[in-house]
């Protein structure tokens, strides 16, 4: 009975002393790269870099003001920070050389994707024709417009769903 007691008496301090082991904090903001202000609600997620590769440590998401925090352990040296958010390229940053008791400041800067603007009707239609005239084209006639047909097609529906969402932006105010 003793030896029982004795040893859940050490493994309760073990336990304690695993518990309490020394970490140090990060925190920073991921921010759009050019103008450099805060995403809200952005992710972030951090990574312990080791012998075997990456291992996801924790994942949040920024609060209102772009903010994100997380507890480090001492023990691993190297760690990996990725932000992202919705219409951006994700970015990542390398955190190491940091102490117990220590809180790093490091921002996340990520760029913004690339969305092209549809052209309009009279772009297609001048695109069309010169595609069509041109004499050096090595497609035949005939294949050339069943592609423009379905192109068409596709941009028909993109133009209408274009004129839907202007014609919303457009509608006055009803005074009451």
């Amino acid at each position: 009975m003793k030896l029982f007691l004795v040893t859940i008496c050490l493994c309760c301090l073990c336990g304690q002393s695993l518990a309490q082991l020394p970490t140090a904090h990060v925190t920073g903001l991921v921010r759009d790269k050019e103008t450099k202000e805060a995403i809200p609600f952005a992710t972030a997620i951090f990574y312990k870099v080791t012998d075997w590769g990456l291992v996801v440590g924790d994942t949040c998401n920024t609060n209102e003001t772009g903010r994100y925090y997380f507890d480090l352990d001492t023990a691993i040296q190297v760690y990996k920070i990725l932000g992202n958010a919705p219409e951006y390229f994700a970015n990542e940053i390398e955190v190491k050389k940091f102490e117990a008791g220590d809180t790093l400041n490091r921002n996340i800067n990520i760029e913004k994707e690339y969305t092209p603007e549809l052209p309009t009707r009279k772009e297609f239609r001048k695109a069309k024709r010169d595609f069509l005239n041109d004499p050096f084209s090595t497609l035949s006639r005939r294949s050339l417009k069943k592609h423009i047909r379905f192109s068409r097609k596709e941009m028909r529906g993109k133009w209408r769903t274009a004129r839907k969402t202007n014609r919303k932006k457009r509608q006055p105010k009803s005074t009451g």
